[in-house]
């Protein structure tokens, strides 16, 4: 009878209560009989690694190796048999472990070796080493007692040269009061407009042979009938390298005076820096003495200005000289041997300077007539600088 009611029971749970035969009875296994494993593990373990080492070492490489191995091995069993009690634990843990660590080390050490260190060091030691040094002190080694001058040479085909009479100069403004922006005088009036008394003043400055005419009256100055200069175009020739001149290089020295100690002095009543047989050689043909005449002188100095200094020229013919671009001496014109001097303490508000400062001083000469050839310089400045204009 125990056996029956056994039998009946295990019918009546054919449904999923497993039965056993042995003496102990039915004993139940998994209540959810559903095996459906269906754990469903769905482990999805989805590491997702991503381990995205992204090491980004920037060598800028920026690896990002982003290897994102996402195995998710969704193994999913499903036996499904399908009681389902899906107890789908689906661990699906989806640990994603997506240790992404993303350690994107990117240090941006940006290895790109664009280090940047730039030796542009820019330390400028730009040999202008900028070491406050006076700008305008002369360096007393490049002072010399020699005068680098430049001589241009031209014959009597020049209209400017040995002129049919002989000049009743010197005569002033002729020239701009400014030096042209290639350091060469510019004409503005061939005709000039007053020459000079024969006698200077106390400072042996040039006085204007000029008087007035009388109140209301513009002043009269004297002047000749007859222009000395044949124009603005000719005048170009006279310091500027053309077809009408040839060029040469040459040096006067300057010596101490043996008699006053700090007085410099050049002086010749035969100036003629170039030989009988340079440029166009005995100009003209006929001339007395038989020496190469009509000729320009050039000279660029730089010197610095000091408290008392002085400088006199004397000679024949043409004759100025610029300090610090402006014309401070101004003996123009076919004339017998004319002096003038610059005094420069009584001349620097004209001229714009200040002792203790360099200043540049520009020289222009012409002998362009029989039969003389006077330069005299006397000066006690002590330093000068020769500058060559290319």
């Amino acid at each position: 009878m125990i056996r029956i009611l056994f039998y009946l029971t295990c019918l009546l749970a054919l449904a999923g209560l497993g039965c056993s035969t042995t003496e102990e009875g039915p004993t139940q296994k998994n209540n959810s009989g559903d095996a459906d494993s269906d754990t469903d593990s769905d482990a999805d373990t989805d590491t997702d690694s991503d381990a995205d080492s992204d090491s980004d070492s920037d060598s800028d490489s920026d690896a990002d190796s982003d290897s994102d191995s996402d195995t998710d091995s969704d193994s999913d069993a499903d036996s499904d048999s399908d009681s389902d009690t899906d107890s789908d634990s689906d661990t699906d843990s989806d640990s994603d472990s997506d240790t992404d660590s993303d350690t994107d080390t990117d240090s941006d050490s940006d290895s790109d070796t664009d280090s940047d260190s730039d030796t542009d060091s820019d330390s400028d030691s730009d040999a202008d080493s900028d070491s406050d040094a006076d700008p305008y002190e002369i360096d007393t080694e490049a002072c010399d007692n020699l005068m680098e001058i430049t001589v241009r040479d031209f014959d009597e085909s020049h209209p400017d040269m040995e002129m049919e009479h002989d000049g009743w100069g010197p005569v002033g403004g002729v020239l701009d009061t400014d030096l042209g922006s290639d350091q060469k005088p510019v004409m503005v009036n061939p005709m000039g407009s007053f020459t000079w008394q024969s006698e200077p003043d106390e400072n042996g400055l040039l006085v204007k042979n000029c008087w007035d005419a009388g109140p209301g009256t513009e002043e009269e100055c004297y002047m000749g009938d007859y222009p000395m200069f044949d124009g603005e175009e000719a005048f170009e020739d006279w310091y500027n390298d053309t077809p009408a001149n040839q060029r040469f290089e040459k040096q006067i020295v300057m010596d101490e005076d043996p008699t006053n100690p700090g007085v410099y002095i050049y002086d010749t009543t035969e100036f003629f820096p170039l030989s009988n047989d340079e440029g166009f050689g005995i100009t003209p043909a006929d001339a007395q003495p038989q020496r190469n005449f009509l000729f320009t002188t050039e000279i660029h100095l730089k010197f610095t200005y000091e408290a008392g200094q002085r400088f006199t020229f004397r000679g024949d013919d043409d004759l100025w000289i610029f300090v610090n671009r402006k014309l401070a001496l101004d003996l123009g014109g076919l004339h017998l041997p004319a002096e003038g001097t610059i005094d420069f303490d009584v001349q620097a508000e004209d001229l714009g300077i200040t002792p203790g400062r360099m200043y540049s001083m520009d020289i222009f000469h012409a002998e362009r007539h029989t039969a003389q050839s006077n330069f005299r310089i006397e000066t006690n400045i002590s330093c000068f600088i020769p500058i060559i204009l290319e």
